[in-house]
This record gives C-alpha cells, sequence and structure tokens, in this order.
C-alpha cells in the first residue's frame, strides 16, 4: 500500500489523485448543501428533485472515497513498482467506481428532469418522460456491461482477465452521455423560449439550464484519455487521468444540478413561470370569455329579437284595440246622430205634410243615403282594423 503523504512527482501521480478527489468532493458536498439550503429557506419544504440530488451526492461521496483508496493501492504509480495484492485492490475499486460512476450520473440527470417537468407545462411533460426513459436505459445497459466487462470470477480484472472490447464500452457511456446531456440542455431552452420576460432574463435562464453543456468537454477529454490507458501496457500509471476526469464529471453533474437552485434565479425562474403559464391560461381564457361573449351577444340577440317582436306585438294589438275601441265609439256616435236626423227629419214631415210626394221620396232617400253613408264609413273603418 501506497503512504499518503508521498509527494507527487513525474512517476508518482497518487497524491494528485487523492487531493483532486477529495477536494471535488467537497465541491459536490457544498453545492447540494447550498441547494438543500435555499429550497427549505424559500419554500420550507423538499421536492423529489432534491432527494434525487442528496442521493447523488450520497452516492459521488462513496464513490470519491473508494478512488481515494484507489490512490491509496497505486493509482498513478507504475505498474512495475507495485505488488500483486495492491494491483487487484486497486482493480477492484476501479471496478466499484466505474459502476457508482456511472449510477451517480443517472440520479443527478434524474433529479435535473424531475426539476424541469415541475416547472414545464403539460405539453413538454411528455418530452421530459422520453428524455428520462433513455437515461435510464442507458444507465442500466452501462452498468450491466460495465459488471460483466471480464470474465468471471475476477470480472474487475481488466490486465490479467478475458474481457470484451472496453474501449467500445466506454465510447458508449459516454457518447449517451452526451446526447442525454443535450436532451436536458434542449428541453429547458425550448420550453423557456416562450417566455413573456426581457431579453435578458430570457437569457439567464436559458444560460443556467444550458450551462450544463460544459460538462461536455470534460466527458469528451475523459472518453480519450481512457482510450489511451485502456490500450496501455502500464495501466495502473495511465489511468490517474482518465480517473481525474471521470470525477470532475461527476462533480460538474452534480453542481450544475444545484445551479438552477440560486436564490436569484429562483425569483427569476418564479416569475417567467408565472408569465408563461398566464400564456397558457390567457389564451384560454381568451377563447372561454370569446366563447362567453358570442354566446352571451347571441342570446341577447334572440332576446332583443323577442322583445322587438313582443313589442311590436303589444304595439299592433294595442294599436288594434285602439282601433276597435275608435270603430265602437265612431259607431254609437253615428247611431246618435243618426237618431236625431231622425228626429228632425220626422219633425220636418209633419210640418210640411202638404209637400209633394217627390219631396217625400228626397227626403227619404236622403235618409237612406244617410243611413248608408254613415255605414259606409263604419264598415271602412272595421275593414281598416281588421286589414292592421
Amino acid at each position: 500500500m501506497i503512504l499518503p503523504r508521498e509527494k507527487p512527482s513525474e512517476l508518482v501521480k497518487a497524491p494528485v489523485v487523492r487531493a483532486l478527489a477529495a477536494l471535488l468532493m467537497v465541491i459536490s458536498i457544498l453545492a447540494i448543501f447550498t441547494r438543500i439550503s435555499v429550497r427549505l429557506v424559500a419554500v420550507g419544504s423538499l421536492k423529489l428533485d432534491d432527494h434525487l440530488a442528496s442521493l447523488s451526492t450520497a452516492l459521488a461521496v462513496v464513490q470519491s472515497v473508494i478512488v481515494i483508496y484507489q490512490g491509496v493501492y497505486g493509482l498513478g504509480i507504475h505498474q512495475d513498482g507495485l505488488e500483486a495484492g495492491d494491483i487487484s485492490s486497486l482493480l477492484k475499486c476501479q471496478y466499484a467506481a466505474s459502476v457508482l460512476f456511472i449510477a451517480t450520473l443517472l440520479v443527478a440527470k434524474i433529479s435535473a428532469t424531475r426539476t424541469i417537468s415541475d416547472i414545464a407545462s403539460p405539453e413538454y411533460r411528455r418530452a421530459v418522460l422520453t428524455a428520462e426513459a433513455l437515461i435510464v436505459f442507458w444507465a442500466l445497459t452501462s452498468i450491466l456491461a460495465s459488471l460483466f466487462q471480464c470474465q468471471l470470477p475476477a470480472p474487475w480484472d481488466y490486465i490479467n482477465g478475458r474481457c470484451f472490447n472496453r474501449t467500445a464500452l466506454w465510447v458508449y457511456v459516454n457518447v449517451l452521455n452526451i446526447v442525454t446531456e443535450l436532451l436536458i440542455v434542449g428541453i429547458p431552452i425550448w420550453m423557456f423560449r416562450k417566455l413573456q420576460i426581457s431579453a435578458s432574463k430570457k437569457a439567464l435562464v436559458m444560460g443556467l439550464f444550458g450551462c450544463r453543456i460544459f460538462v461536455l468537454p470534460a466527458i469528451i477529454c475523459h472518453m480519450y484519455y481512457l482510450d489511451r490507458a485502456i490500450n496501455s501496457s502500464d495501466a495502473t500509471f495511465d489511468m490517474w487521468l482518465p480517473v481525474i476526469m471521470m470525477q470532475v464529471v461527476q462533480c460538474m453533474s452534480i453542481m450544475i444540478t444545484c445551479i438552477p437552485y440560486l436564490k436569484p434565479f429562483m425569483d427569476s425562474l418564479e416569475s417567467g413561470q408565472m408569465v408563461y403559464f398566464d400564456i397558457g391560461l390567457g389564451k384560454s381564457e381568451d377563447r372561454d370569455s370569446r366563447a362567453k361573449k358570442s354566446k352571451g351577444s347571441g342570446q341577447a340577440s334572440r332576446k332583443r329579437g323577442l322583445a322587438s317582436i313582443t313589442a311590436r306585438s303589444a304595439h299592433a294589438s294595442a294599436s288594434q284595440r285602439q282601433h276597435y275601441e275608435m270603430g265602437d265609439i265612431d259607431k254609437s256616435a253615428a247611431r246618435q246622430q243618426q237618431q236625431q236626423q231622425q228626429q228632425q227629419q220626422q219633425q220636418q214631415q209633419q210640418q210640411n205634410e202638404p209637400s209633394s210626394s217627390w219631396e217625400s221620396e228626397s227626403h227619404t232617400s236622403q235618409v237612406v243615403l244617410i243611413q248608408k253613408s254613415w255605414r259606409v264609413d263604419v264598415e271602412n273603418t272595421n275593414g281598416e282594423a281588421k286589414a292592421a
């Protein structure tokens, strides 16, 4: 076993591995502590994404401790200077650390997608679920392949054992890691482009969710250095740099998952989310209000139509009743006037008895004409009433 107090040099990188692994572990712990503290202060309770982020940090702590023990057992030391027992312990630590590394990334990615899903509208949650399904598939297949990368009973011994193409395995792990990171970045950018906020706030929102792309160079570097170390004849020494890059990828994944919970950003996100959902609600409310207005206008127009018809019918009936009443008045007045004229004619006839017969006939005809004329007037009045 290599002593922890050994100084780093060109031939010994174990102290660098131990120091950087411990430093990155502390940074991850501080990041999750900040996130949990901000969440408790701002909201007062934790949600599923917070618990997942805490779980990923716990896995990262265990993985980092194992990496520190890799440095203790000789990682970063040339293979010919190590004992067989140290090499076996080192390979076992690498075997466990690789599996925990993938598991840590899985939980951290799901925590990020849960955060996006909590602030997403229903139309974007299907895309989030699709990304989560791909992440779970990638992690499970990668873990299974890592567990059985070499022949039993020593699947960790890639130096003396028979293994399949480990380069292809880690290319698969890293490529799908990049793809899933791009999905996690792309979904919130696609979602937040509709925010009704200023350009500066929109850039802040997209930038803080899009900062996950900064982990991509570390993944590419891990892929590059791991390919060189796997094909090296001195794997115990050459593996120190890809192990450090693995720790950087892990730490950055946890840190980036915690960045959206910075207090100023939470305030901006809260206002932006409210505006975003107000858009959808506003549209539906506008549609509902327009429907209600059209329905109300239709009912109002029908009411106005019924009112106008009722008013016209009432006016017509009133005018008809008035016309009939006027007709009855005219009839009674005509009868009275006719009776008065008949009485006057009878009196004149009695006074003028010696008159000639033609005068009596003309007088009679005059009475008849008068009577007929009044009757005609009454009939005309009745006809107009009926026509009305």
